[in-house]
């Protein structure tokens, strides 16, 4: 399963994926928006953010940190 069908699995929509970090939208929650790294095993150690901005902050710092 490649990384576009695993986000649609989970019924999230895919916004950015670079180094094994992704970037979701949840569509629901206090934090709707969500990155994850990712494996073989699929997503895993997800940090959530309640806005867009937030969590392209937080994608932008964990992929530099790979």
């Amino acid at each position: 399963m490649n990384i576009q069908e695993l986000a649609n699995s989970k019924g999230v929509e895919l916004l950015a994926f670079y180094n094994n970090v992704a970037l979701c939208d949840r569509k629901h929650g206090v934090h709707p928006f969500v990155t994850w790294r990712y494996n073989e095993d699929g997503f895993f150690w997800g940090h959530y953010a309640n806005t867009k901005e937030n969590a392209e902050i937080e994608f932008k710092e964990r992929i530099a940190a790979r």
